[in-house]
C-alpha cells in the first residue's frame, strides 16, 4: 500500500528528470514500467558504467525524448533502475536490502 501504479515518480524520486520537464512531471510508475516514457533504452549508458545508478538516472534528462510521451512503446532498462530507486526511497531502506 506504499506504492500506488499511478503514483508520480517525482513524489519518490524528486530529482527525476528528462529532457521535458513537463513530460518528467507526469511520468507514474506505470510510465516507467511499461517503457512509455519517450526515452529508448541507451544501454551504454549504464551497461559497464563507471559511475553508480544514481549518475546514470541524472544523465537521463539529457537523453532526447524519440517519440511523445506515452506515445509508444520501448524496452528501457533505465526506467527499471528508476522504479527500483522509487520503491527503496519509499520505504527508505537500500534497494539491495529489499531484494
Amino acid at each position: 500500500g506504499i506504492l500506488k501504479w499511478d503514483d508520480l515518480v517525482q513524489r519518490h524520486l524528486p530529482k527525476f528528470r528528462l529532457s521535458d520537464a513537463n513530460d518528467a512531471a507526469l511520468v507514474t510508475l506505470r510510465d516507467l514500467l511499461s517503457h512509455r516514457t519517450g526515452v529508448k533504452g541507451h544501454d551504454l549508458l549504464w551497461y559497464h558504467a563507471p559511475w553508480p545508478i544514481d549518475e546514470t538516472l541524472e544523465r537521463v534528462e539529457h537523453l532526447p525524448l524519440e517519440y511523445p510521451f506515452r506515445g509508444g512503446f520501448d524496452y528501457n532498462s533505465i526506467m527499471y533502475m528508476a522504479a527500483g530507486r522509487a520503491i527503496s526511497a519509499s520505504k527508505n531502506e537500500p534497494w539491495e536490502r529489499l531484494m
